[in-house]
């Protein structure tokens, strides 16, 4: 190959490349152009968590109001929250975080969520209640679990995350309230739902 064929190549190489990397969108289009994620509502209050009850509704949380909220099973929005969580601490990462619905939920009407307070002395608290759905209203409600941080005026790592496992019982993720290490200390004492919690449900 004489030097000007070898440079003749490079040139319609580099010249076959870039128009490949020109059309690659065209020939391999994104996934999300395939299936598009379309908003089953708008507006709504900072939303953060949310489940499916049997029956089609959606139960969620807004982390700012307190407000626990029902999307009925024609995907509208019930005008009056199902509770309100009071009082509740709101800053940052703080506020109404988790909810879960009890794996009986079609016979017991569980609801569980994980909030956010401070008390006089300036401490987060993490705190679960039990509401008992009658309807779309929450009744009856039940403390059921409170985690304090290690320090005041905390505002981050406040966790939140709360699910039922497998074995039936209540996990929760309280986070480290910026105090690295806590965290696995108090994870652990919150997610091994020992016959305490399990005799509250």
């Amino acid at each position: 190959m004489t030097p000007t064929s070898h440079q003749s190549h490079n040139v319609l190489w580099k010249t076959t490349l870039l128009a490949l990397l020109f059309l690659s969108p065209a020939i391999f289009p994104p996934a999300h152009a395939v299936s598009p994620v379309n908003a089953l509502l708008t507006g709504l209050n900072f939303p953060v968590s949310l489940r499916f009850a049997p029956d089609g509704r959606i139960f969620f949380t807004e982390k700012n109001t307190g407000n626990i909220r029902i999307i009925q099973q024609n995907g509208t929005l019930v005008p009056t929250p199902f509770a309100t969580v009071n009082p509740i601490f709101n800053a940052e990462e703080a506020g109404l975080l988790g909810i879960a619905l009890d794996p009986a939920f079609s016979s017991n009407n569980y609801v569980y969520v994980y909030y956010t307070y401070r008390d006089s002395g300036s401490y987060t608290h993490g705190h679960i209640v039990r509401y008992t759905a009658s309807g779309n209203s929450g009744t009856s409600a039940r403390d059921i679990f409170d985690v304090t941080s290690s320090a005041p005026n905390t505002v981050y790592h406040n966790g939140g995350y709360i699910k039922f496992g497998p074995d039936g019982k209540l996990y929760a993720i309280v986070g480290n309230t910026e105090q690295f290490r806590l965290r696995l200390r108090l994870v652990e004492q919150s997610s091994r739902c020992d016959d305490g919690w399990t005799e509250q449900r």
